[in-house]
């Protein structure tokens, strides 16, 4: 039986300076607390409602009414991890990373997470406004790649400053993707969802791409996880090719 601090300790676990201060996060679901399992993360506390969905020695096993009052989710899955804060390693020897300006909506982060896990981006530099990787929500829509892709908390302007790859901005007047000479290292920075980069950034850049409308597309903008998505894909099909 869960007691009331065990409880509110997990709910806490849905804010940021909580997780900070206990270097933990909540990671639901049976496919997600397996792949952390299997990525060597460490499991603080483990809670399934049946003991036979996830094969852990230590799992505490609760009721489906207990799951639900420390569940983050609308309806509770079967399985709930605590995990401690992966080990952070260097991004700094990466050929290729992928930086955010500001992405604040916590699906539009997992999304990204999980792109840059598909086509082999491992570090990700998260700047000031940019949602906590470690949200439950972003964790949740990361589907499982949470646990291969490191995310660092950085002064992004401070961080571009330093930097001697190519910084590449998304931006709608950039030249056309297609036509991108894509370089052999480099930082790719996407903007805000509503806002694009942010004035400090884009004077840091070296170069600016944009995905170009199809014929007749009176469309706005793509989203930023959908545009992180091409972009990726177009980096990771050039370098190939230069190898």
């Amino acid at each position: 039986m869960l007691s009331q601090a065990k409880i509110r300790f997990i709910n806490q676990l849905s804010r940021k300076k909580i997780r900070q201060d206990q270097g933990c996060f909540i990671v639901e679901g049976n496919k997600g607390v397996r792949e952390g399992l299997e990525e060597g993360l460490t499991a603080k506390e483990l809670y399934v409602t049946d003991q036979s969905s996830l094969t852990f020695s230590d799992a505490q096993v609760i009721t489906e009414k207990e799951m639900k009052m420390i569940s983050q989710l609308t309806t509770p899955s079967d399985t709930l991890a605590v995990f401690h804060f992966p080990e952070i390693k260097d991004w700094k020897t990466s050929d290729w990373v992928l930086a955010l300006d500001e992405i604040q909506d916590p699906g539009n982060l997992g999304t990204i997470i999980r792109t840059a896990d598909w086509f082999g981006f491992k570090h990700i530099l998260c700047g000031q406004g940019t949602v906590d990787p470690f949200h439950p929500k972003v964790v949740q829509a990361t589907m499982g790649s949470y646990a291969r892709i490191q995310c660092h908390l950085i002064d992004l302007e401070v961080c571009l400053q330093q930097q001697e790859r190519t910084i590449v901005g998304a931006d709608l007047e950039g030249v056309p993707l297609e036509n991108y000479e894509v370089p052999t290292k480099g930082v790719l920075v996407i903007g805000n969802e509503g806002k694009g980069l942010s004035s400090n950034v884009e004077k840091l850049l070296n170069a600016k791409v944009t995905i170009e409308r199809g014929e007749g597309s009176k469309a706005e903008s793509l989203n930023a996880a959908i545009s992180t998505a091409i972009i990726l894909h177009t980096i990771s099909n050039r370098l190939s090719s230069q190898n």
